[in-house]
C-alpha cells in the first residue's frame, strides 16, 4: 500500500517497461494475467499499440488454474503461438496473481524453450516496481543472451541506450536525438528500443560508445563496459549546453565548464526521468543563471549521476508533503503533478511524462532535444 496512489493515476509498472523494451526487437512477449495488466500496458503504456502492433499477448490466467497451478496450459498455448508466428524469441512475464501463487516464471520459461527450440526468457514481473526496472531487466537479458562477441569497431558509431516511449514519446525525440549525431558525424549503429532491427541490437558490440539516454540503460552500459570495455557517456543534446557537452564527452574531452555569476537566486524542482532532468537543470544552470535546481523522481535515482540535494520520491504522499513545503519557485514536471500543488503562487512548467500520465498527454509531450527545448520555456521569463 505504500505505493498506492489516490490523486495521480498508476505509474507505469516493470512488465510495462519489459514489454516496451522489447516491443522492436521481434520476439514475443506473454503477460501471464487474466488480461488487465496486458491491457494496461497495450493500452496506458505503448503509444505504438495503436498503430504499429507487435506480438504482445494475455495468457488469459483464468482463476481455476491460478489455484490449481496449471502451467501446462501456460505452456502449451505459447507452444502453439510460436509455431505459428514463429518468433525470434519468447518473453513470458508475471504479474501479481502469478506473484501470490508463487509462479516459476523462469522455469516455465525453460519448458518453452525446450519445447519450441526457441530461446524463451523468462521475467518475475510483479508489477509492484515500475517501468524502468523492467526497461533494466529486459535489456540485461537480450545482453547477456544475444550480444555477439566484439571482433571489430565501427568508427564514430553510437549506441543509444534507454531510448523508450514511455521516457521519450513517440513524437520527434528519438528521431532528433539521432539526426543530433549523424549531423555531427557519428552513425548510429543501434537504438535500444526504437527504430531499430533485431540485428542491429545483436550487433550492439560494433560502436565506439554508448550514449546512455535514460537512467533505464545505465546498468546495461556498465555491464558492456565490463563485458566488452566499450566505453559509455550519458547525457542528452538538451539546448546548446547539452549538444556541447555531448561532444565534448565523445571526442574524450571534458565538458566545459562555466563560471556562471548566477543572477537568479529563485529555487527549481525538476520531476521526471533523471537523465533528462539532469540535461535540463544543466541548461538552466548555464543559459539561464539559475542557481538552485534540485532533481526529484519517483523512479530509479542513479548515484553515479547524483547530486547532493537530489530526492528520490518513495510515493504519492512523500511528493504533496515536499511540494507542501513550499520550498521551490518553479517546478517543471507532468502536467498532473501539478494538481499536488497547494500553492497557486508557484510557477508550473508542463513537461508530460508518458509513465506518469499515460495517454492524458499521448498527444501532448514535449519535444527536447537540441533547440526544440527552448519551446519550452518560451522566454526566459517563463523560469523566473
Amino acid at each position: 500500500m505504500n505505493k498506492l496512489c489516490i490523486k495521480l493515476p498508476p505509474l507505469a509498472p516493470d512488465y510495462s517497461g519489459v514489454c516496451s523494451a522489447l516491443y522492436e526487437f521481434e520476439g514475443m512477449s506473454i503477460i501471464h494475467d487474466a488480461s488487465g495488466c496486458t491491457g494496461n500496458y497495450t493500452g496506458y503504456d505503448e503509444p505504438r499499440w495503436y498503430e504499429n502492433q507487435r506480438l504482445v499477448f494475455c495468457s488469459g490466467l483464468r482463476e481455476i488454474d491460478a489455484i490449481l497451478g496449471n502451467d501446462e496450459k501456460l505452456v502449451n498455448k505459447v507452444k502453439k503461438a510460436a509455431e505459428d508466428l514463429k518468433p525470434k524469441f519468447i518473453a513470458v512475464l508475471g504479474s501479481p496473481v502469478p506473484m501470490i501463487i508463487g509462479s516459476d516464471l523462469i522455469g516455465i520459461a525453460k519448458e518453452i524453450e525446450n519445447e519450441t527450440k526457441i530461446l524463451t526468457i523468462g521475467f518475475n514481473t510483479k508489477g509492484l516496481q515500475y517501468y524502468d526496472i523492467g526497461i533494466q531487466k529486459a535489456y540485461m537479458e537480450i545482453a547477456k543472451r544475444f550480444l555477439k562477441e566484439k571482433k571489430e569497431t565501427i568508427n564514430k558509431s553510437v549506441n543509444l541506450l534507454g531510448a523508450t516511449p514511455l521516457d521519450f514519446s513517440i513524437n520527434s525525440n528519438v528521431q532528433d536525438l539521432k539526426q543530433f549525431f549523424i549531423s555531427n558525424g557519428y552513425s548510429i549503429n543501434a537504438c535500444w528500443s526504437m527504430g531499430c532491427s533485431f540485428e542491429e541490437i545483436k550487433n550492439t558490440t560494433k560502436a565506439e560508445i554508448n550514449v546512455v539516454v535514460s537512467v533505464s540503460g545505465l546498468e546495461l552500459a556498465r555491464y558492456l563496459k565490463k563485458k566488452f570495455d566499450m566505453p559509455y557517456i550519458v547525457g542528452l543534446p538538451v539546448g546548446e549546453t547539452g549538444e556541447m557537452k555531448l561532444l565534448n564527452l565523445l571526442k574524450g574531452n571534458q565538458p566545459m565548464k562555466f563560471f556562471n555569476m548566477y543572477t537568479n537566486k529563485q529555487k527549481v524542482l525538476i520531476i521526471g526521468e533523471q537523465v533528462l532532468s539532469n540535461s535540463l537543470r544543466e541548461l538552466l544552470q548555464q543559459e539561464y543563471n539559475q542557481e538552485t535546481i534540485d532533481v526529484a523522481t519517483f523512479f530509479m535515482l542513479d548515484k553515479e549521476i547524483a547530486q547532493k540535494n537530489d530526492i528520490f520520491i518513495e510515493n504519492e504522499m512523500h511528493l504533496i508533503k515536499l511540494l507542501g513545503q513550499q520550498k521551490y519557485t518553479t517546478i517543471i514536471g507532468d502536467p498532473l503533478i501539478k494538481g499536488l500543488l497547494s500553492n497557486d503562487n508557484v510557477k508550473y512548467i508542463e513537461l508530460p511524462h508518458v509513465a506518469v500520465s499515460s495517454k492524458i498527454c499521448f498527444n501532448k509531450n514535449s519535444e527536447v532535444i537540441s533547440n526544440k527545448v527552448y519551446r519550452l520555456f518560451k522566454e526566459e521569463e517563463e523560469i523566473i
